[in-house]
């Protein structure tokens, strides 16, 4: 729609905002702790304290890291919407999030992390009981299996969700994602949500999240294709939704959909009114840890959509910013890459 360039905000999504603890381990620690490689896992607090003490009491003495194992793990904002909406934020696109924390310190932590966003405006509910987080394990190659308990964030409702509905009416595209199906309340919210953006005609747009989940949720999931105009995915993802065949079933059915197929190193698909297009991914970059690469690419393609360029042309600008935050532990992107990625669609519009 050639109006939604012109809204002043451009994105906005209510979804769970956790706290990152993010530690490198071993294929074989993932073994001892039952935990399937690249798979997110839904759990209570209780559990992930469990999983963190046994790490931390694996750790030598001689690495020096305390009980609660500060010096041991890395710490970053958590959450998928949260990322997306970060990396559009940095890429000066006006971004509008809402979300549930409680009165802990790590709530506080998120609070402040998010306050130091420029074009970031966050709607934070403070709630009784924990803020949720997030246990990321990253193996030698990258990938990242996750522990999270979302906390007063399982919660998030209606209510959560309409403190920015003002903002939506203004907005150009809501985003939300598959692990907002573990939550039964989340749930409800987005169903209320899509009314509202269909109403508002906003561009809405859905990642499928982890192949998981869509193992969980595989009919909702179809049913809520009817509802979206773009769909982020990966390989693993897709497959479990369609299966092998994936490609002519989506250009056979779903051809009025765009569909962004992110594939690791591999050349990334693009599907779309009967037409597969190939947008090449960066070769020979040094993987650290995987967490959020997906959310990034999002919100790069998203910010170079709202800047006014062509589908190939934004998936460019998400790899290049993908490409970037997998080099470092936690979904962190280094102001060099959001420069170079702004420079690049200035360039690509000019």
């Amino acid at each position: 729609k050639t109006d939604l360039n012109q809204r002043p905000v451009s994105l906005s999504c209510c979804c769970s905002l956790l706290y990152d603890r993010i530690i490198k381990v071993s294929d074989n620690t993932l073994q001892q702790l039952n935990l399937e490689k690249s798979i997110t896992v839904i759990g209570s607090k209780q559990e992930q304290q469990a999983l963190l003490e046994r790490l931390i009491a694996w750790q030598s003495p001689s690495q020096g890291t305390s009980h609660s194992g500060k010096g041991l793990f890395s710490f970053a904002v958590g959450g998928s919407c949260a990322n997306v909406a970060r990396t559009m934020a940095a890429m000066a696109e006006k971004t509008c999030f809402a979300s549930a924390i409680a009165a802990d310190q790590e709530g506080l932590d998120l609070k402040n992390m998010l306050a130091e966003l420029d074009d970031f405006h966050g709607y934070l509910t403070t709630t009784p009981g924990h803020t949720g987080s997030t246990l990321v394990l990253v193996t030698p190659d990258g990938e990242r299996t996750m522990h999270a308990q979302l906390g007063v964030c399982s919660a998030i409702n209606q209510k959560v969700f309409q403190q920015m509905t003002p903002d939506l009416g203004e907005s150009a595209i809501f985003h939300f994602c598959g692990y907002q199906w573990d939550a039964a309340s989340q749930q409800q919210m987005i169903q209320f949500a899509l009314v509202k953006s269909q109403e508002s005609g906003l561009l809405i747009s859905f990642d499928l999240a982890d192949p998981g989940v869509v193992q969980r949720h595989h009919h909702d999931f179809l049913e809520l294709l009817h509802e979206v105009h773009l769909v982020f995915a990966n390989e693993l993802e897709i497959l479990e939704l369609f299966g092998d065949d994936f490609e002519r079933i989506l250009h056979q059915n779903w051809s009025h959909k765009l569909f962004v197929i992110k594939r690791g190193a591999k050349d990334l698909i693009l599907c779309y009114r009967g037409d597969t297009l190939l947008v090449p991914a960066k070769k020979d970059v040094a993987i650290i840890d995987t967490t959020g690469a997906g959310d990034v690419l999002a919100g790069g393609f998203l910010a170079g959509l709202m800047k006014g360029l062509d589908i190939q042309k934004s998936t460019e600008v998400g790899v290049c910013l993908a490409s970037d935050v997998i080099t470092r532990l936690g979904c962190v992107l280094s102001e060099q890459a959001i420069k170079q990625a702004y420079e690049m669609t200035v360039k690509m519009t000019s």
